[in-house]
């Protein structure tokens, strides 16, 4: 299910994976429910998307809601911010 929603960024971590890409991970709420965001970047890009995705901050999120097949949770892939 596609979204778009503005969404306060609760808490974040970053894992480099092959490829020269890393996951941003992020958790985020609208206050009333929460969820965890990832974002598959190439890591020339990273220094611009992590200068936007800090801790406190709110973002207008666009992506698809699916679950997660390593741990079975909701999870919001996004295709941008």
């Amino acid at each position: 299910m596609r979204s778009q929603s503005v969404e306060k960024v609760i808490s974040m971590e970053t894992r480099e994976i092959r490829n020269e890409k890393t996951i941003i991970m992020f958790a985020v709420t609208d206050f009333t429910d929460s969820i965890m965001v990832k974002m598959f970047v190439r890591n020339d890009q990273l220094a611009d998307i992590l200068g936007d995705i800090k801790t406190g901050a709110f973002l207008k999120l666009k992506g698809v809601t699916t679950v997660d097949r390593f741990d079975s949770e909701l999870q919001e892939d996004q295709e941008s911010l």
